[in-house]
């Protein structure tokens, strides 16, 4: 009897597709093995309370930073924290009071200004967003960014002559750069 080379080959694939198949099975068992919480009314609390400890945390962060400015109103770095500790938990119009103190301090802090007008253009107060890209520009003639930004709110706020422009004096001033190339996509969507 002679051995043949493709019964090798047979029983060599079949062991390969069994491994195969073996691998595919136990990482399916795996999965339903781990306990999962059922998507109901009733476990979807369950679900919050870790978010909910997160928000107590954050809470909790807030109430100390604002007995820490209240002691100190011109302690920037508790002004700044806090600030941004209020946007998150989606307190806009109170993270903006104490982001204006921190500029009575200072009415030079571009960053200030720039999450300003960022977090009034997403809350759609578009003449609040104009106005400070309108100072951030003051400050800083050759900023681009906050220029690009301005065409944005002129847009929104249907002054498109304004924004095209703007946009236009950017493409000339930035023809091979990545804001030239947005401004340049942006006038095209004007037409």
């Amino acid at each position: 009897m002679k051995f043949q080379i493709k019964y090798l080959y047979l029983i060599l694939g079949l062991i390969v597709v069994g491994m195969i198949a073996y691998f595919v099975v136990s990482k399916e068992v795996e999965k339903t093995n781990k306990p999962q919480m059922p998507n109901d009314e009733i476990h979807q609390g369950l679900k919050n309370r870790q978010s909910m400890q997160m928000d107590k945390e954050l809470l909790a962060k807030i109430d100390s930073l604002k007995n820490i400015v209240n002691q100190n109103p011109k302690d920037t770095i508790a002004l700044n924290h806090l600030a941004f500790f209020l946007m998150q938990a989606h307190k806009f119009d109170e993270a903006e009071v104490y982001f204006e103190n921190l500029l009575k301090i200072n009415p030079d802090r571009l960053d200030v200004l720039n999450v300003l007008a960022e977090m009034n253009f997403n809350l759609q107060k578009f003449d609040k967003s104009e106005n400070y890209l309108k100072r951030i520009i003051k400050l800083e003639k050759n900023n681009d960014i906050a220029q690009y930004n301005l065409g944005v709110v002129y847009v929104m706020q249907g002054k498109k002559d304004e924004a095209r422009k703007i946009w236009s004096e950017l493409v000339k001033k930035n023809p091979g750069s990545e804001l030239g190339k947005m401004a340049k996509e942006s006038l095209q969507g004007l037409q």
